[in-house]
């Protein structure tokens, strides 16, 4: 009789091993895996440069925005700023910012001695995505003046001028006004 009771114990042992296991094996399996939240990231760059052109002076300088769209957020990454071509002399005034709270970085561009165009590119990577956008300034030769008198009516600086007599001189120059310096 004691084996019959031992068996018994050992029935009930079993079964309840087994059905410890069953229900480890469920417990597993339903568990809910939860993902940590996906980070904000930045889907587009656009880049500005104001103003667009300059003159070509050594310290005229123009002022370089990186305005970010992101996908959900805004964090205070870091942008990279860079030249990525130019007619040589052109420089940053940084080539790294922090996005600020209204998505911005800036950077200025200091003009070189040499008149054309100079790319900026501004770029940002995070997690498994990087963006990049370009903006160009163009950095203006010395303007050309034309002289002009009422006398000879041309370019002539030598001019006879009679008592009494007016001379009207005038310039003219090959650009506005409002990118000399």
């Amino acid at each position: 009789m004691a084996e019959k009771a031992n068996e018994k114990k050992r029935n009930v042992l079993s079964s309840f091993v087994v059905l410890l296991i069953v229900l480890s094996v469920l417990a597993v399996s339903v568990t809910p895996v939860i993902a940590p939240p996906v980070p904000p990231e930045i889907t587009n760059i656009i880049v500005t440069a104001d103003p667009t052109s300059i003159p070509a002076d050594d310290e005229s300088v123009s002022d370089i925005t990186a305005s970010t769209e992101w996908s959900d957020g805004i964090l205070s990454l870091p942008i990279h700023f860079e030249i990525t071509s130019q007619p040589g002399g052109a420089s940053l005034t940084d080539e790294w910012d922090q996005v600020d709270t209204g998505g911005n970085a800036y950077t200025q561009l200091i003009a070189g001695p040499n008149s054309g165009e100079v790319e900026i590119k501004a770029s940002a990577q995070g997690e498994g995505w990087y963006v990049e956008n370009f903006t160009t300034v163009t950095l203006l030769p010395p303007p050309t003046l034309t002289p002009w008198n009422n006398i000879t009516k041309d370019d002539s600086t030598e001019v006879t001028i009679n008592e009494s007599e007016c001379v009207y001189f005038n310039a003219t120059a090959d650009q506005p006004i409002d990118t000399w310096r």
